[in-house]
């Protein structure tokens, strides 16, 4: 991969250029507040950021850092921070690990399962009134998250299309792997338990999902674990805790 940067004149991927048009395809479909949110939107290229002006692309990955920006996709940051308990995940992902932003970014994903190359650019979509990046980011001035989902939304057709796309799609396209769903209610615990602790022996990157919230009732017991209700979460650990070992945990 060549440098394409220039202090004169930056390399725009002129097949997801960074424009209005990448952002959403279709504004005219958007209610009035949302719209003058988009509008909002503009773009920003990561060496005009301090902190990502000579970062590397994958060199350190950490999922524990990966933050959802304002984009309500939450699905994404999730499959990344599974798929980044094990760096390597992620940085195999990449033709160079170690290519800086001063470059174009290769990314080799898996569109029906088919291994597939994949280029973007160095413009990421940019907030200006809170001058801060908009979509996912980390908080430790890592490229990937935000390469990886610039590589999404452009195989989708825009960042706008992220919102409805489907979780194990997204699954397949990083890992080139068919996906799996566990329902609770068609499983007992012990059988749920057990299939959670064969999977995780497996290094399998598992991610879940919370119901949907109806009554008060459900958001105070959903609020007194800390969780939001109808929202994806990476599921990091599952494991037995207390004196007599009698918990069953899982960390989020």
């Amino acid at each position: 991969m060549i440098d394409k940067f220039s202090k004169k004149q930056r390399y725009v991927d002129e097949t997801f250029p960074p424009e209005h048009t990448s952002l959403i395809r279709c504004p005219d479909k958007l209610n009035k507040d949302e719209a003058v949110k988009w509008d909002k939107v503009t773009w920003i290229h990561c060496t005009d950021i301090a902190d990502y002006m000579f970062a590397k692309v994958a060199s350190r990955v950490t999922y524990s850092k990966l933050l959802q920006g304002q984009l309500a996709h939450c699905y994404i940051t999730d499959i990344l921070s599974s798929l980044a308990t094990v760096p390597e995940r992620i940085q195999r992902l990449f033709c160079r690990p170690d290519a800086t932003s001063r470059e174009t970014f290769e990314v080799t994903v898996y569109p029906h399962g088919v291994p597939t190359k994949v280029e973007v650019d160095g413009h990421f979509p940019y907030f200006g009134p809170c001058k801060a990046l908009y979509f996912a980011r980390t908080s430790s001035s890592e490229l990937w998250p935000m390469v990886l989902e610039k590589v999404w939304a452009k195989h989708l057709g825009s960042y706008h299309d992220t919102l409805t796309a489907d979780p194990s799609m997204a699954f397949t396209f990083f890992t080139g792997y068919a996906t799996g769903h566990l329902i609770n209610e068609n499983l007992t615990e012990n059988e749920l338990w057990d299939t959670l602790l064969e999977y995780q022996d497996k290094k399998f990157p598992m991610i879940c999902r919370s119901r949907a919230c109806h009554t008060a009732k459900e958001y105070m017991s959903y609020k007194v674990l800390n969780l939001l209700s109808d929202h994806y979460y990476s599921l990091l650990e599952a494991k037995i805790e207390g004196y007599k070992k009698n918990k069953r945990v899982v960390r989020l």
